[in-house]
């Protein structure tokens, strides 16, 4: 299995009776959950290749270094068997810093930045426990206001400077 950010990738070089596969993730590689399934084959002699979104992986987990997939292949007669684990490095070997005050807050805040040079293209979005963009803009210094008029609840504040990715959760309050 390969992972990215998100993306779970696999494949097979034939299958036998092959009903689906479940992707299971943990946090600490003993105790697993499942996340998804994808249909099988059934029966195959070539390459399939599969893949599976994680989009949870970021928003749950930002505070982990590293999490863990395994494919349960789960045949027509119900019998399984699990894949190897594999292992996604959540941290980076950047020095991504963001700050974000006061947290709670009543939907103004600030955010400040360590480790990103001034004039880089810094993308803020802001999304609620649904997932719904609430906010987004692009700001060119590491240092800003945010001042928008949230409901009360929890959001998730998405800071993406090139290819690296920081979110933080900020409680709204009345």
């Amino acid at each position: 299995m390969v992972t990215t950010a998100r993306v779970l990738n696999w494949q097979t070089a034939s299958e036998i009776n092959n009903a689906y596969f479940e992707v299971e993730r943990s946090t600490d590689n003993s105790r697993f959950e499942p996340i998804g399934r994808v249909k099988g084959k059934g029966n195959s002699v070539r390459i399939n290749n599969y893949s599976l979104n994680d989009e949870e992986a970021i928003l749950q987990f930002s505070n982990l270094n590293q999490l863990y997939y395994r494919l349960k292949q789960v045949d027509k007669d119900g019998t399984y068997e699990y894949s190897q684990t594999a292992v996604i490095n959540l941290s980076t070997n950047h020095n991504l810093q963001v700050v974000l005050f006061p947290n709670p807050n009543k939907g103004s805040f600030t955010i400040h930045l360590d480790g990103v040079e001034v004039g880089n293209s810094i993308e803020l979005s802001i999304v609620d426990m649904m997932g719904n963009l609430m906010y987004a803009s692009t700001y060119n210094n590491k240092h800003f206001a945010i001042d928008a008029p949230f409901a009360p609840g929890i959001y998730t504040v998405l800071v993406k400077v090139g290819d690296i990715q920081k979110s933080i959760r900020i409680s709204v309050t009345e």
